[in-house]
């Protein structure tokens, strides 16, 4: 598969005449490279070929000895906005919304991705038609040549078009924009180019059918690679689920927006005179609305729109006023409670056939009367709320654990609540009489994790999201700065310090060891301040980060509850001995290498198993048949016993 690996490839494939000196310094000077995330005019030509293959040997050779895989990155939520931040003068605004709108419609049918437009900031992805030097580092280059180009999720994921370019919204005359913006829109979720050269991500744009554009199958198998398939369970509220999701997106809502009849407006209420809710939620396609007796509003940043409030029974078919809670699932489909029923509507509020059913007999386990339902987001699980307790639904009945008080989230919350919800900023927010908190998971344990040399904190988080499923643990993966790396011909890239070379005799930048650590150290401290003991924090990291780690810990004067050094060495070992190391010398140490890791060697592991031996007190050293320079299934594993064990639940 072409779009998440690098080509197997020899110099003995490449001709001489192919690598002027001139021109791969270009290329080193321009990483960012027109042909991987810029889209170019014009049908396939072998010119265009011949640039892709030299682009890609190129690669090869820059990183075939650096710490890490060349990859792009990818959003780690499945419902995302997008603002178009400056338009087109060539085509009206509203051609540009609706085209925009289809080109994400292509990713939107074969992934769990959902994409809303919103008009104001901040927004994951940043759409705008801009000229010539317009300051990200890449500028357009007039009429012709580069269409547009696009940043990968850990970039921003921002998506630009030369406004000098004749767009237009089909491909009958002019550059086809809906083409173009399918082609970036990819790059911004993450894939890289495909050497497929039917696929939607190759780099040159496509002809299509009057269907529309569609997705060939090297493009659906990156991008379900990435986040999964289109295909979403039924509704489960069980915390067994890990990948439970918050409702899919759209951008606008079906309902009427006619105001009510004349008769009924001397009835009407104003929220903001009289603030106590019944319950509010946020709807598949996007829209937050409030209710309160018989009465509903939508929602906006800032207050509620126009027309507003509307009678309950006006719009929703059969929904019942005075309703106790709302939650949705990860259809984009909406549950409303009340007294021992509950009600459930589609995305776009239409009732399903079928309900209300008893609560007793569709939603084991789960009491009548209920205050509140929210998703919360430092799971996406389901939570529910009666008097003073609260508890995370399972299918399979309430653990051992719950219910418990609401006052266990945080000593400043009442002890009974009106309603609770999630926004569409990600945040939690809980409301009891005419006041409303924000809340985030309560986590009494962290695990720090260090991204290796190239990569960001994005690298890992997601896999921790969803392989690493502990409600009392958070794990932090924070971003090395950019700075040129030795080892990579100067490159500015994501580095926790500089690297000359590997092995236990190379070169070491002593100050940039140093001042990370310092860093990350602070980082600890900081966790330390606002009341997470220092022997509840595991810190850890893959390769450079790893190395990080452990430099960071033995040199560190609090006790760590736990090291994980993934793929990497002892920097600055010849300053430490079992007299000097700090307090994390009893601090248990797993240390994980591959057998056939060809960038830090089995023999640098073996030596710094060594090391750490005689350093520290408790170590353990696991060597794993056939993996290289990565990660593998069982290793995750031990990284999951070794946090269960040393970060146990309080």
């Amino acid at each position: 598969m072409y779009y998440m690996s690098l080509p197997r490839c020899s110099l003995k494939d490449v001709d001489e005449e192919d690598f002027s000196s001139d021109f791969i310094s270009k290329l080193k000077r321009r990483k960012r490279f027109a042909v991987e995330d810029s889209y170019l005019c014009g049908k396939f030509d072998f010119l265009l070929w011949k640039l892709c293959k030299i682009h890609y040997i190129l690669y090869y050779i820059l990183y075939k000895y650096s710490f890490f895989l060349f990859f792009g990155s990818y959003w780690t939520f499945k419902n995302l906005t997008y603002i178009i931040s400056r338009y087109t003068n060539r085509l009206p605004k509203g051609n540009v919304n609706n085209t925009i709108r289809r080109a994400f419609k292509v990713w939107e049918e074969k992934s769990p991705l959902r994409f809303r437009q919103i008009s104001k900031r901040p927004a994951n992805i940043d759409i705008a038609f801009l000229q010539q030097n317009h300051g990200d580092g890449e500028p357009f280059d007039g009429q012709g040549g580069i269409l547009a180009h696009a940043f990968f999720p850990r970039y921003g994921g921002d998506v630009h078009f030369d406004d000098d370019e004749y767009w237009t919204p089909e491909p009958n005359s002019g550059v086809d924009l809906y083409a173009v913006a399918a082609h970036e829109i990819g790059h911004s979720l993450g894939l890289k180019h495909s050497k497929n050269r039917n696929a939607l991500m190759a780099p040159f744009y496509q002809t299509y059918s009057n269907s529309g554009i569609h997705l060939h199958n090297d493009d659906i198998q990156a991008l379900q690679y990435l986040y999964g398939t289109e295909e979403a369970a039924e509704f489960n509220i069980s915390s067994d689920d890990p990948d439970y999701s918050w409702p899919n997106v759209e951008v606008s809502v079906n309902m009427d927006d006619k105001s009510n009849s004349d008769s009924d407006q001397f009835e009407k209420v104003n929220i903001c005179n009289n603030p106590v809710l019944d319950t509010i939620t946020v709807i598949g396609n996007g829209s937050t609305y409030a209710f309160q007796g018989k009465w509903y509003w939508r929602l906006n940043q800032l207050s509620y729109d126009k027309g507003y409030p509307r009678k309950i029974s006006e719009d929703w078919d059969g929904l019942a006023d005075d309703l106790d809670a709302a939650v949705g699932d990860n259809k984009g489909n909406t549950y409303f409670f009340k007294d021992d029923l509950y009600w459930l509507y589609n995305a776009d509020g239409k009732r399903i056939p079928g309900y209300p059913k008893r609560i007793s007999v569709g939603l084991v386990d789960l009491p009548d009367n209920l205050d509140a339902a929210m998703i919360w987001s430092y799971d996406q699980q389901p939570y529910f709320f009666k008097g003073k307790f609260y508890w995370k639904y399972s299918r399979w009945g309430m653990h051992n654990i719950w219910p418990r008080l609401i006052t266990a989230i945080s000593p400043n919350l009442p002890d009974r609540i009106d309603a609770a919800f999630q926004w569409t900023n990600g945040e939690n927010y809980i409301f009891a009489g005419p006041y409303y908190y924000r809340i985030s998971g309560w986590r009494s344990m962290k695990v720090i994790f260090l991204h290796g040399l190239g990569d960001t904190g994005f690298g890992w988080s997601p896999l921790f999201q969803k392989q690493f499923q502990f409600p009392h643990i958070k794990f932090i993966c924070p971003h090395a700065p950019i700075m040129p790396v030795s080892l990579n011909s100067g490159m500015r890239m994501h580095s926790w310090f500089d690297i000359v070379g590997i092995g236990m005799d190379a070169t070491e930048d002593e100050d940039g060891i140093k001042h990370s650590a310092k860093q990350i150290q602070n980082l600890i401290e900081e966790e330390m301040r606002i009341g997470i003991p220092s022997h509840r924090i595991i810190l850890g990291g893959f390769s450079q980060g790893g190395a990080l780690a452990l430099y960071s810990s033995l040199t560190f004067n609090k006790r760590l509850a736990g090291i994980m050094s993934l793929s990497c060495w002892l920097p600055l070992h010849r300053q430490f001995s079992p007299e000097n190391v700090s307090i994390n010398k009893i601090t248990p140490i797993l240390q994980c290498h591959g057998e056939d890791d060809q960038l830090v060697s089995q023999a640098v592991g073996r030596a710094t198993a060594e090391m750490l031996k005689e350093l520290c007190s408790s170590h353990k050293i696991i060597f794993y048949p056939g993996m290289a320079h990565t990660y593998c299934s069982q290793e995750l594993d031990d990284m999951k016993e070794f946090i269960t064990f040393h970060l146990p639940p309080s």
